[in-house]
């Protein structure tokens, strides 16, 4: 090669990074031939940026600099490309740059300066996208290209010939996942943990530890090897309870699960033995299984152990509506579980079913005979059919197995490739889909997806249908060789959201197009991890990728989703962050516990009108109202019902795609409202109508609006219509009896017509053993005296009503607890709370007291969203009564009457159980431990519509002298189910429940007797079929004929054709025997769905009745 007089150096020379300062001397001053002239190799140029990653609306900045080494005399131009997603001016805002075009520009380093800089400002974009990149690429000129970043041994050429990009990222609209509550635990040693969730928000959290733990301010010390420890938090994350279970030898716990009563079951392995409340059950010498119940208070129930003569693992645990536990795990050999047992040879994967006293029912073996499977976990849908997966032992295959209760197998799917595969977590949503998470190398067949994971491994995530058809399938992107991703754990919500969790060996890891970077979680020189969160919607597609935890090192074990919070469980090392919360560790690492929400924007929304003449020139405004991030425009959905025709009754704008039922409202960025416009028509309709609007709870929003009777606007049918106060409508729909403006009738301002009879209706129900004389002649000042409401003894608080006839008007304050409580009175003969002649001491004072129990109204622990709980209720008084309170927690009284609630549920009123403050002449405020309720006598109240019977069953009751006509009833359906239940009204007889099918008046099928469940569905109202979205609010209406009682029934994810579970508010007619419709207020109805009475929140769908004074 001819060098032109220089001797060992060519027109590139190549050296080694490790090596370059001991180059030899003539490299040093190394020299270039370019087209025969000799010039002195220029400085070399690197190229840094500050930030990986910058939110979009962070207020922050991106700083890009460009160095270089050597001579400064002169100023030297640096050229670059411009990549990535992200598009100059429309995404971003850059200064210090000059650009010949959209991809290609130059920075001047200044004659005596080193660097010089480019910044990057994101802007603020109207539209929701994924994260965006821009990528900077050094490119040649008169200068050496140096890559920093590349690492030992790796050869760099010193030539303008080697590109050097530098990518950061702009992060849009990820949601910032806010702190609900968080607590940490731990011993010296690291420990995986695990957790559950039940329907009331309470969470369960088990692990192993080793010397001493402590949890919930409690500590723990361990007898041998490892013990278990499990807790229980409320709602809050308070701990309520801390519970240790081990001996001298090794415990290991695997899972936990819990069911709808709050029961917990946890299992794992032990050795020998294992002792928790103060029994112990044996082993072998090898390992074996155990599986634990505790109730809710954290009590054992029961511990049973499984195995055989080799060791044994567990994996997974789940509990079905039933109450029946099923596992899966490892075995080699023989594995029991009561009679039914498996053996083989070669260690197999099983999966088993006990009952819920811990008998086995069923053991089956997973997979092809004379192969090895490991099992990862299992899963249970609402009708008892398992989902097993487990990873083949080459670690090359993995496979989902459906079971039905009964142990039969229906379908299995098994996915392969050549390389490597292993599965991790299985989850699964209330269709019955499954959704499965793991790793794997090269390329992976999902159906008709294809997914590539390269040499260095990916994570999948595939949703399977209810008959394991792929439904869609998801990797995560693997650009950079160095990025190494585990996953730990998978979760779905109840709109079919995916939650997958891990963490990442890496700078930096993506998902689709979003991308996370290392926050320095570095424990040692060589070892650093990130926990990361990601979400997927229920068609695939990535809504957002997190880092959790912060800083230093952190790992995330478990996962649950409920109720709009995410919970998750993991270890931290030094430091965790989570939003303004941080914890620090006690030892080498700690565990986490933490509920996480995402703020999103909450949309309200009020109405101009509630009340509107037919062909009225003012039209009806709905204006919508968000709060919270406002940037990005957002679609929000609506549905509307009622009985009034659209392009009849009236005409709407303001909407898109509006079909006369369901429409979108768009708020445009920036925008904090937006309307929609009801014009009302003349119409033909010769009756009054309704509209009524209600958000559709989605992904994206919160629904803040909580009285769905607020968007309800009725359209009279000419101007002299009684248009009533809006307020009418909270008093059961009576118009304007006591507030008559008119000068030509008899009606005072404060009295009834002194004339007339009272209601008979408003008769019902009433307190107190004297005759109903309605009549003036009684010496009764039925308007202007409304008697006088003392409390008559402190020690019982019991109260005392004096004088004629009043009502007694009760209403919902507040509370501070998360259980349901049934809040009720009964009658006593005097100020000491005596019944018969039974004293409050006697042992058959509980047995009287029940006889004479009614029930005022409900509290639920959990109201559905929407749902209004400002509830009233009102009770009428014809004499002198004296009564004490009472109430049932996680309950109802007809359950205590039945037997099917403890006694220790119910309480009497007395100076520990009810908190009495008088705030006013006749009025006291009540405190329930925990709940809050205003009681005060009221002489203009009046019954409510249908509540006659309400104190006792849960009917409507129309049989009124006064009720002449069919009764108009709006109905507000809120729902908080996994089920798509369906609630509907047929008449009964009396109101005992039986049912009169040839018309003569009298019962023919009576409760109990067999085909009452078909009747009473043969007789129902044909135009009353209520059921709503799980989370959203409908309305309905309907009609009920006068001078009849009418009952509702539920019939469980079915429909009046075809139905499995039907239940009533007759318990001797359901199935089951258990109580599973509840009064919450006044025409208000709660329903359990579960069988045996389930978690008894009595909120799976709630129907509230409103009707027009129609009489």
């Amino acid at each position: 090669m001819e060098t032109n007089g220089v001797e060992n150096i060519e027109s590139a020379v190549l050296v080694q990074e490790a090596v370059i300062e001991e180059a030899p001397a003539e490299v040093k001053e190394a020299v270039l031939v370019q087209e025969g002239v000799i010039k002195k190799a220029p400085g070399e140029v690197t190229l840094a940026v500050d930030l990986m990653s910058v939110p979009e609306d962070a207020s922050k900045a991106l700083t890009y600099t460009f160095t270089r080494t050597g001579d400064t005399t002169n100023p030297l131009t640096v050229n670059f490309t411009l990549g990535g997603t992200a598009t100059l001016d429309t995404d971003y805002k850059q200064m210090g740059a000059e650009f010949e075009s959209l991809t290609k520009g130059k920075v001047m380093i200044a004659a005596g300066e080193s660097e010089a800089t480019v910044t990057i400002t994101p802007i603020k974009e109207v539209e929701i996208e994924s994260d965006e990149t821009i990528k900077f690429t050094l490119v040649e000129g008169d200068y050496i290209i140096d890559n920093p970043q590349m690492v030992m041994n790796q050869l760099k050429r010193l030539s303008s010939n080697e590109d050097v990009m530098v990518m950061s990222v702009i992060s849009n609209d990820d949601p910032k996942l806010s702190l609900d509550w968080g607590e940490q635990f731990g011993s010296d040693t690291f420990g995986y943990e695990f957790l559950a969730v039940d329907n009331q928000g309470n969470t369960y959290v088990t692990g192993d530890f080793l010397g001493t733990v402590t949890v919930g301010g409690e500590s723990l010390t361990s007898q041998g090897d490892s013990d278990v420890f499990v807790a229980k938090l409320d709602k809050e994350g308070k701990f309520d309870w801390v519970k240790s279970f081990g001996t001298t030898n090794k415990e290991e716990v695997e899972d936990i699960a819990v069911d709808t009563s709050g029961n917990v079951y946890f299992t794992g392995i032990f050795e020998n033995s294992i002792t928790s409340n103060d029994s112990t059950v044996s082993g072998g010498e090898s390992s074996d299984i155990f599986v634990t119940k505790l109730d809710n208070n954290g009590d054992k129930l029961w511990s049973e152990n499984f195995g055989g003569t080799n060791d044994d693992e567990v994996y997974g645990i789940d509990v079905d509506s039933q109450n029946n536990i099923y596992l899966t795990g490892e075995s080699r050999g023989e594995i029991k579980f009561g009679t039914a047992l498996v053996t083989s040879l070669l260690d197999y994967a099983f999966a088993a079913k006990l009952d819920s006293k811990g008998d086995g029912l069923w053991v089956k073996k997973l997979g092809e005979n004379n192969t090895n499977h490991f099992a990862q976990d299992i899963v249970v849908d609402k009708d008892s059919n398992s989902y097993q997966l487990m990873t083949g032992v080459d670690n090359k295959s993995i496979t989902v197995t459906q079971f039905d209760s009964s142990g039969t197998k229906g379908w299995e799917k098994k996915f392969t490739n050549s390389s490597y595969l292993i599965a991790e977590d299985i989850a699964i949503d209330n269709q019955a889909n499954t959704f499965i998470t793991g790793e794997f190398e090269e390329t992976l067949q999902f159906g008709n997806t294809s997914l590539e994971g390269g040499e260095n491994g990916d994570v999948f995530v595939a949703k399977l249908d209810n008959k394991g058809e792929v439904s869609w399938a998801k990797d995560f992107n693997i650009d950079d060789n160095d990025e190494v991703i585990h996953v730990q754990g998978i979760a779905v919500d109840e709109m079919g959201d995916t939650y997958v969790t891990g963490h990442y060996h890496s700078k930096s890891m993506s998902v689709s197009n979003f991308m996370l970077y290392d926050e320095g979680g570095e424990t040692s020189e060589d070892d650093y991890y990130n926990a990361f969160i990601t979400k997927f919607d229920n068609n695939g597609e990535v809504k957002w990728l997190q880092n959790i935890g912060g800083m230093n090192a952190d790992d995330i074990s478990d996962i649950a989703v409920k109720n709009g919070k995410i919970y998750i469980a993991g270890t931290f090392y030094q430091e965790a962050t989570f939003d303004d919360k941080i914890l620090t560790t006690q030892n080498q690492s700690d565990s986490f516990l933490v509920a996480l929400a995402e703020d999103k924007p909450e949309i309200s929304f009020t109405v101009s009108s509630n009340n509107i003449i037919k062909g009225s020139e003012n039209p009806v405004i709905y204006t919508f109202t968000r709060t919270g991030k406002i940037t990005a425009a957002l679609t929000i959905d609506f549905t509307i019902s009622g009985s009034a025709t659209f392009n009849q009754d009236y005409t709407l704008t303001g909407a898109e795609n509006f079909d006369g039922s369901k429409g979108k409202i768009t708020f445009k960025a920036g925008e904090k409202t937006a309307n929609v416009t009801l014009n009302i028509t003349s119409g033909t309709s010769t009756v009054d109508e309704t509209i009524a609007l209600s958000l559709e709870t989605t992904r994206d929003y919160k629904v803040v609006t909580t009285d769905i009777s607020m968007s309800t606007v009725t359209i009279t049918k000419n101007s002299n219509s009684n248009i009533n106060d809006d307020d009418d409508e909270n008093s059961g729909g009576i118009i304007g009896d006591d507030d008559d403006d008119d000068d030509d009738d008899d009606d005072d301002d404060d009295d009834d017509d002194n004339d007339d009879d009272d209601d008979d209706e408003n008769s019902g129900g009433m307190i107190g053993d004297d005759d109903d004389d309605d009549d003036d002649d009684d010496g009764d000042d039925d308007g202007n005296d409304e008697g006088k409401f003392t409390l008559t003894s402190k020690s019982n608080k019991s109260f005392a009503f004096k004088g004629g006839k009043s009502s007694l008007k009760f209403s919902f304050k507040s509370k501070s607890i998360q259980e349901i409580k049934e809040i009720g009175f009964f009658t006593v003969d005097d100020e000491q709370g005596t019944i018969d002649g039974i004293s409050t001491d006697n042992e058959k004072y509980i047995e009287v007291a029940l006889k004479r129990a009614q029930s005022i109204f409900s509290i639920l622990g959990n109201a559905p969203q929407g749902f209004d709980t400002n509830i009233e209720k009102i009770l009428e008084f014809s004499s002198d009564t004296n009564f004490r309170f009472f109430s049932v927690k996680n309950g109802t009284i007809d359950g205590v009457k039945k037997g099917q609630i403890n006694l220790s549920q119910l309480t009497f009123s007395d100076a520990n159980f009810l908190q009495i403050s008088e705030v006013e002449t006749n009025g006291f405020d009540l405190d329930f431990e925990g709940v809050k309720i205003n009681m005060k006598l009221d002489g203009k109240a009046k019954k409510v519509i249908g509540s006659r019977l309400q104190e006792s069953i849960e009917v409507l009751d129309f049989r009124s002298t006064e009720i002449t006509v069919k009764q108009k009833a709006t109905f507000t359906i809120h729902r908080e189910a996994t089920f798509n239940n369906v609630v509907g009204f047929f008449q009964v007889a009396d109101e005992n429940g039986g049912i009169d099918t040839n018309g003569d008046g009298v019962a023919d099928i009576l409760v109990g007797q067999e085909g009452y469940a078909k009747a009473a569905v043969e007789n129902r109202i044909t135009n009353i079929e209520l059921s709503v979205n799980n989370q959203t609010t409908a309305t309905f209406t309907g009609e009920f004929e006068p001078s009849a009682i009418f009952a509702p029934f539920l019939i469980v994810d079915g429909t009046f054709d075809t139905f499995t579970d039907i239940y009533f508010p007759f318990l001797g007619a359901n199935s089951d025997g258990a109580d599973h419709v509840m009064m919450l207020g006044d025409n208000i109805f709660g329903f359990e769905d579960l069988k045996g009475g389930g978690d008894r929140d009595f909120n799976d769908i709630i129907v509230k009745i409103d009707f027009s004074v129609n009489t």
